[in-house]
């Protein structure tokens, strides 16, 4: 049965594909678009790290910024 030209099989195979393209591009910026942890200027070059290296920009974004935020919190450093 074709749809368009397009058979139910391409269909069940292509739409994950897109959704976990989608996912892999666009989650990382996402999540250092939502977070509290950096700002400014900071926050828009580690989007586009993240939009051009993807998960290595996100993973490079949680241990510079995130992690350390934290570590300060814990250690009781006010917010800069």
């Amino acid at each position: 049965m074709d749809i368009l030209g397009v058979s139910i099989w391409q269909i069940i195979i292509v739409v994950p594909l897109i959704i976990s393209a989608f996912t892999i591009v666009f989650l990382p910026a996402i999540v250092i678009i939502c977070s509290k942890k950096s700002y400014g200027s900071s926050k828009l070059a580690w989007v586009l790290v993240a939009f051009t290296f993807s998960w290595i920009g996100y993973i490079a974004y949680y241990f510079m910024v995130a992690r350390k935020a934290t570590d300060n919190k814990l250690k009781g450093y006010p917010n800069d």
